[in-house]
């Protein structure tokens, strides 16, 4: 079969966002709404050691809270493109947010190993450098395309077995060689994918974040501005993973069902 075009699945992407604005702008605000006592410590200066044990706290809620919405941002929009229906609420939501919380730390495990690798590589070519004559020009030099070579490498994988979470989302269960089987030959563009994703909370952070504003000196107005643009990233960013998982799913589907009939007919003929 044809492999799946990028520029296809951006359209679709836009038209689905744009065909569920309400659901992902509620479920932004609700995020937001998770994230206010972390901000709200920002402007308390210094919290208190009960504030901060009490924030423990939240952080493990909000990891839990957070996977939850995850699930039903993945199978509501994946249901929508498969013209399915599409509550908010997907039935078995706890188990599925636990097999999602799985799938990710499958995911992120099988990232660490190369990712380590990469920067112990960054070490040991950083190292080379401070010890020769030349300054602190290569070392950086070597610093940034270390960096560079962590994101690809991490990124190379993600996206070739992150199609786990979605399916877990959808209550699918996949495995790590069918995500590999599945995502062949689209690496590259399901990396171009995630890009804004990568890039544009730092772009936002640095021009925006530091902006001083009446709001005080640990929430700024430009921090508002960063969030929103983070939050319309990372809503589209959600809105292309589900389109690349139905489409990869759905093409991956019909070349196993292909695979089996040739099988079927060369086991029928001997």
């Amino acid at each position: 079969m044809a492999r799946v075009g990028l520029g296809a699945v951006f359209r679709e992407s836009v038209a689905l966002c744009r065909f569920r604005a309400r659901f992902l702008a509620g479920m932004f605000a609700v995020i937001v709404a998770l994230m206010l006592p972390f901000l709200w410590v920002r402007v308390v200066e210094p919290p208190s050691s009960a504030l901060l044990a009490v924030l423990m706290a939240c952080v493990l809620l909000y990891f839990l809270v957070a996977t939850a919405l995850q699930v039903s941002v993945f199978h509501t929009l994946i249901t929508t493109l498969r013209g399915q229906a599409s509550p908010i609420v997907p039935a078995g939501l706890i188990p599925r947010t636990l097999r999602t919380l799985l799938a990710e730390l499958k995911v992120v495990l099988a990232v660490i190993i190369p990712g380590a690798l990469m920067l112990l590589l960054a070490g040991f070519i950083t190292v080379i450098f401070l010890t020769s004559e030349e300054g602190l020009a290569y070392p950086l030099l070597a610093g940034v395309i270390s960096s560079f070579g962590l994101f690809a490498v991490g990124g190379w994988f993600s996206v070739r077995l992150g199609a786990g979470i979605a399916s877990a989302a959808v209550g699918e269960r996949l495995s790590f060689k069918d995500s590999w089987r599945m995502t062949r030959g689209h690496s590259l563009a399901l990396l171009v994918s995630i890009l804004p994703f990568a890039v544009a909370p730092q772009i936002a952070s640095y021009l925006l974040a530091d902006g001083a504003s009446p709001l005080g000196s640990g929430l700024s107005a430009g921090m508002l501005v960063s969030m929103l643009v983070n939050g319309v990233v990372y809503m589209f960013t959600y809105a292309v993973l589900s389109v690349w998982y139905v489409r990869l799913k759905e093409r991956y589907d019909v070349e196993r069902e292909a695979a089996v009939a040739v099988a079927e007919a060369g086991h029928g003929a001997s």
